[in-house]
């Protein structure tokens, strides 16, 4: 009989943890991943710098009045990856949608960070992860007529006049949630401008100002020729990003915790 009561309280004791392991992965699984879908994406680049747009659009359909998309910008250095003493310390990163962002939600969000680093991004039914640059990060929404709106992100690894060090290894990545009309088209274009430098070991040299852009994306539910087509008008109204004005010449920030004087020295 113990035997038998034993058993029975090992079955009993694996029925509740298997059913506790399928209610933390419910839990702890985003719902967002089987509700939403890639519509477009473009990719552009230069020599130095690669700039990559994806549209999600929210495949929920909750609100009947309005569509959800977020769109996802990498940045990628491309001709200085492998140097370790060369990379971008000033980006400015513009990004025109017809759309707004309510309720708001992007990544990254003003704020300093120490180091690059995964953060997590979630608006309506849509929900990803994605590698934030480091240091000093604005954001900011611009309105323009006709509902297009710029949103706006500029990175510099510069505090006090004092570089840190290069603002992102490889690539980073930015993000930003907007609503439509229902039915209504949606487009986006983005733009960056990266400034790269040396690393000199008591200063940083500048090294380009790379500008990259039109990376565009569109989706239209009802198949609206005339919104995409102006779209496309647009994309000669629009003003490309203007490089981060770090200086040519700039100091590093002391390795080991020394104090130096601070100081851009202009060419």
């Amino acid at each position: 009989m113990k035997k038998y009561l034993g058993k029975r309280k090992m079955q009993g004791r694996k029925i509740l943890s298997a059913i506790l392991v399928l209610f933390l992965t419910i839990a702890l699984t985003p719902k967002a991943l089987a509700s939403s879908s890639i519509v477009d994406s473009d990719v552009v680049e230069t020599d130095s710098t690669r700039l990559s747009l994806v549209l999600f659009k929210d495949t929920c359909e909750s609100d009947p009045d309005w569509d959800y998309y977020a769109l996802l910008v990498t940045v990628e250095d491309i001709k200085y990856r492998n140097d370790w003493w060369t990379g971008p310390l000033g980006l400015r990163l513009y990004l025109y949608v017809n759309g707004e962002e309510v309720p708001a939600s992007h990544q990254p969000t003003s704020a300093w960070r120490w180091s690059q680093g995964i953060v997590g991004f979630s608006y309506k039914g849509v929900s990803f992860q994605l590698q934030v640059p480091a240091y000093a990060i604005n954001y900011g929404v611009t309105d323009y007529a006709g509902g297009l709106k710029r949103y706006e992100w500029t990175v510099t690894g510069v505090c006090c006049y004092l570089a840190f060090w290069f603002i992102y290894d490889d690539y980073a990545e930015f993000a930003v949630g907007v609503r439509v009309p229902d039915g209504q088209a949606i487009y986006a274009y983005a733009g960056v401008a990266v400034s790269y430098y040396k690393f000199c070991i008591l200063w940083f040299d500048k090294i380009e100002d790379d500008l990259c852009y039109w990376a565009y994306v569109s989706h239209s539910p009802s198949i609206s020729a005339s919104l995409i087509g102006s779209s496309i008008d647009t994309a000669s109204c629009l003003t490309p990003p203007s490089p981060v004005d770090l200086g040519d010449e700039i100091r590093a920030r002391p390795r080991g915790g020394a104090r130096w004087d601070v100081r851009i020295c202009m060419h």
